[in-house]
């Protein structure tokens, strides 16, 4: 009997450390982000979330810091060889994820190519991290900024900033009578809807004009559907 007790109490003892090992682990990695729309996993957090542009020292400027430490993580990520070189900028800044634009360039005589250019976001800090787009977690951070109070950025800036982060690509969108992308957020349900332009890789297709719906619900999960 003696022994059944001691049994049964080092059994106990090992599940309670398992347990707290596991809510140890979780604290750690940022929690549930749904419960949780600061503290994202993975990255570190930024309470300023307003939209700035960066000058990374086009016509002679005196580049911003924030793009000098974005350029240079990208640089080591994109290197020129045979085959590619790489146009890269800064474009503006959302808290401590600084956006940057890459235009893949082919070496050579290459007709067949018609690629649009693309963002990657450089998450800013003691030690930078590159995200290729498209992000949920970066999208949830963003989303939660913004949802809460839409007055951090212009509608353009809003819509630029989501599209790259849920979808990847430029984030333009076609801007003719009629078509003009929408932005609409009632009881907790925010829809997105715009024309954009979907280029091939290789250029032998003819570029094809995609309405794009984002649907994103209270815990900025989101959905895409496109169609010609």
């Amino acid at each position: 009997m003696k022994r059944f007790a001691v049994i049964s109490v080092l059994l106990f003892t090992i599940m309670l450390v398992g347990c707290l090992a596991e809510k140890s682990n979780e604290t750690e990695a940022g929690g549930d982000m749904g419960n949780d729309g600061d503290r994202i996993k993975g990255f570190p957090v930024d309470d300023d979330m307003r939209f700035t542009y960066l000058n990374d020292g086009l016509r002679g400027t005196k580049p911003d810091a924030e793009a000098e430490l974005a350029l240079a993580v990208v640089n080591q990520a994109f290197v020129s060889d045979e085959a590619w070189t790489y146009d890269i900028h800064t474009r503006f800044r959302i808290g401590n994820m600084a956006f940057v634009n890459i235009q893949q360039i082919p070496v050579g005589d290459v007709r067949d190519v018609n690629m649009q250019s693309f963002y990657v976001v450089v998450v800013l800090g003691d030690e930078p991290r590159l995200v290729r787009m498209p992000d949920q977690e970066l999208f949830a951070r963003f989303m939660t900024a913004v949802r809460a109070d839409s007055g951090l950025m212009t509608p353009n800036q809003r819509l630029t900033a989501a599209l790259i982060l849920a979808i990847g690509g430029d984030g333009e969108c076609i801007r003719e009578s009629g078509i003009e992308p929408t932005w609409t957020d009632e009881d907790g349900v925010l829809v997105i809807r715009c024309h954009r332009v979907i280029r091939s890789n290789n250029g032998r297709t003819p570029p094809r004009r995609v309405v794009s719906t984002l649907t994103v619900d209270e815990k900025q999960n989101y959905t895409l559907e496109e169609h010609e």
